[in-house]
């Protein structure tokens, strides 16, 4: 994966530039570059470049008959998350919905499709159709195997874990987030893309997990997910892969565990 703390990337990022009439080679490697840049910034929290990257990535695709279109599904889920992030909903499940219709057309299935029906349940869940977003993802963690899985499943199936435990945490279902953190929380050591158990997201299941003991009234067991996950922070930098959770869903936890107990919480965030 593309980091932000890689020394230069940024001006390796914009030094080529095709010639024009660009040969179909030229276009590939414009694609590629315009992939790179988007998830480069999409790991700096620069949402709107990322996003103006993956529109005019989408164009070329659209627009080039030279390119494939095999990357695309791809393109279109990363900007469909990136405008979820930008509070787009609207748009972000009308590209993501008109890509999934293209892909099924076509007898596709498997991680493409669940990267574009994640995108719509995150889309969902902004606009809080929470019961049709709980629908979508049970039946994605239902049919998903739970262990075994590259880094890509891995990062989709925790994906969808976290969504479903952020409903009922929303809706003030306290038991019930509880119990769904809880399983995240159990998962997550078996998939080796998240430091066994010791990477940023776990730091955020634990302290959405400090919330609901806090909410729930025990005190003590919300002090130690609190430490659980500040012991994390404390050396593991904030990373935007899955969308809205390392955003607007931890400043959420922040400004209410410091509301209701003032217990400080520092997010390193590496030079951009």
């Amino acid at each position: 994966m593309i980091q932000r703390h890689e020394h230069g990337i940024t001006r390796d990022i914009f030094d080529w530039a095709p010639s024009q009439p660009s040969s179909p080679l030229e276009l590939n490697t414009n694609r590629r570059l315009l992939i790179t840049t988007a998830k480069f910034f999409q790991s700096a929290g620069a949402f709107e470049v990322a996003r103006d990257s993956l529109q005019s990535c989408l164009y070329m695709l659209e627009t080039q008959q030279s390119l494939t279109r095999k990357s695309e599904p791809l393109v279109v889920s990363r900007l469909a998350d990136i405008l979820c992030e930008l509070r787009e909903f609207e748009k972000a499940h009308e590209v993501a919905t008109a890509e999934m219709n293209i892909v099924r057309k076509y007898g596709k299935g498997g991680r493409p499709l669940n990267r574009l029906l994640l995108a719509c349940i995150e889309a969902d869940i902004g606009h809080g159709r929470f019961e049709l977003a709980e629908k979508s993802l049970y039946k994605i963690i239902s049919t998903m195997a739970s262990t075994g899985l590259d880094i890509n499943n891995q990062l989709l199936r925790v994906r969808a874990l976290m969504a479903y435990a952020r409903i009922p945490h929303y809706q003030s279902h306290f038991s019930k987030a509880l119990e769904r953190w809880t399983r995240t929380l159990h998962e997550i050591p078996q998939h080796s893309s998240f430091k066994d158990g010791r990477g940023f997201t776990t730091s955020i299941i634990h302290l959405s997990i400090a919330h609901l003991h806090l909410m729930l009234g025990d005190r003590e067991s919300g002090r130690q997910s609190y430490e659980l996950a500040i012991g994390i922070l404390r050396t593991e930098p904030r990373d935007f892969w899955i969308p809205v959770v390392a955003t607007r869903w931890l400043s959420g936890l922040i400004e209410e565990i410091h509301r209701m107990e003032n217990w400080p919480i520092q997010i390193i965030d590496l030079p951009q």
